[in-house]
């Protein structure tokens, strides 16, 4: 049996689910403003042509004018014909080419009607010292009759590739359809939307609270989606979830770390990461935090041997000043516990002032903050009451941390187990943001 790599299922997958089509609604949309600056820019000859014939008038050929009076009749009765068609296939398809045909034709059912006029007027009127005036007179008219339709056309295409907006009545749509879920939802983020040709692509971004699950979600936009692309026809809609508030390091760093730049630790900082262990957590499991830090940035080098330890999926961060690594903190989950989230190891370098307290101040935000995103209820961790900790737990009582158990550890020093609620810790680093 032969093995298909990964690469190859994903390309088998886009080559069984067809080719991208935007760019084929954008090739139609091209095509019709293509269609429509051909026909302005025949108008515009025209136009010239009929004021070269005011200035120099010529003698109008009756045998030749009566040929092209049949002629131009059937040309009518074709183009009216074929203007009745192509207009209800352009209401069935909604292409832009359907409606350039038929504006096309239509156009050119316009410009017979006004042919025909100008030659019966030209050939009983030819007498009058006015009446060369006539043919010319008559194409003029017809270039803003017909220039009108097509000019609007090419504003539509021009729209068409530049992604406007979605019409007024169509936003209405959409906005009663977010209304009647309204207690659904947490947040409303906005509209996108782009046509694809006949595609009308709509991007919903709505915002979640962590404890919504995946179903609900999944749930909710297959609701929207559905009632939307009845109410819209030939439209593609999509609902994009966010979390309520989203903190990247950047929002955290932005207004109180300035040189400070938070950012997940990566393979290159778990050196200095342990130089800080060795300095600042020199009584800790120093083989532990090494393979909790290296899980986090390579996942599934330590796996296993951290599940027997009771932790799983660990996520840290660390503080740069420059490239320099001045602290570092995470979180991890452990295995036998669904509703809370245990803050990991921290550490920070204690000798550089104001930038220590603000690596500080950052790193437990950012742990924060991405632990709210689990929508786990508690964050949890364990500390002690030796006379290094008085400052940590001075930070954790401020939080709003309990000790909700006791234990002993190893060299017999008592352990606090400390919990807090995540929103209440949330809630109290938004008031000071």
């Amino acid at each position: 049996m032969v093995e298909i790599s990964s690469q190859q299922r994903w390309q088998h997958l886009f080559t069984d689910s067809g080719s991208y089509d935007y760019g084929a609604g954008k090739l139609e949309s091209m095509c019709s403003l293509l269609i429509s600056v051909l026909v302005v820019l025949g108008l515009i000859i025209t136009a010239g042509l009929s004021i070269h014939r005011i200035v120099y008038p010529q003698d109008l050929n009756v045998d030749f004018a009566l040929v092209g009076f049949v002629i131009n009749c059937i040309s009518l009765v074709i183009n009216v014909v074929l203007w009745k068609r192509i207009y209800k296939i352009a209401l069935v398809s909604n292409s832009p080419i359907m409606k350039s045909q038929w504006r096309l034709h239509r156009a050119n059912a316009i410009a017979n009607i006004f042919v025909f006029v100008s030659l019966l007027a030209a050939v009983f009127l030819r007498d009058f010292s006015w009446g060369f005036i006539i043919d010319p007179a008559c194409a003029i008219l017809l270039i803003f009759a017909a220039g009108y339709a097509f000019l609007d056309l090419i504003k539509e295409s021009m729209h068409d590739l530049l992604d406007k907006t979605l019409d007024e009545d169509l936003q209405m749509k959409v906005l009663r359809r977010l209304s009647e879920y309204f207690d659904w939802y947490d947040s409303f983020h906005g509209v996108k939307s782009r046509k694809s040709g006949k595609k009308i692509i709509i991007d919903i971004t709505l915002g979640f609270t962590p404890d919504k699950t995946a179903g609900d979600i999944f749930d909710l936009s297959g609701r929207i989606k559905e009632k939307l692309e009845n109410d819209i026809p030939d439209s593609e809609v999509q609902i994009i979830p966010r979390i309520y508030k989203e903190f990247s390091e950047t929002n955290i760093a932005k207004n109180s770390l300035k040189k400070i730049h938070i950012q997940p630790i990566t393979e290159q900082n778990i050196t200095e990461s342990m130089e800080l262990v060795k300095k600042f957590l020199p009584t800790d499991n120093y083989e532990l935090i090494f393979k909790v830090l290296k899980e986090s940035c390579m996942l599934g080098t330590n796996k296993n041997e951290l599940l027997e330890e009771n932790i799983a999926h660990p996520r840290y961060w660390v503080a740069l000043n420059g490239d320099k690594v001045i602290g570092f903190s995470g979180y991890y989950f452990d295995p036998n516990e669904t509703d809370a989230v245990w803050a990991g190891w921290a550490a920070v370098e204690r000798s550089l002032g104001m930038l220590s307290a603000k690596a500080a101040n950052g790193l437990i935000a950012k742990v924060v903050y991405e632990a709210r995103k689990t929508g786990r209820k508690y964050i949890r961790l364990f500390t002690c009451d030796l006379p290094e900790e008085i400052m940590a737990n001075k930070i954790y009582d401020k939080l709003g941390f309990a000790v909700y158990k006791r234990g002993i550890d190893w060299d017999g020093v008592e352990i606090l187990y400390k919990q807090a609620h995540t929103e209440s810790v949330y809630d109290k680093f938004e008031k000071n943001r």
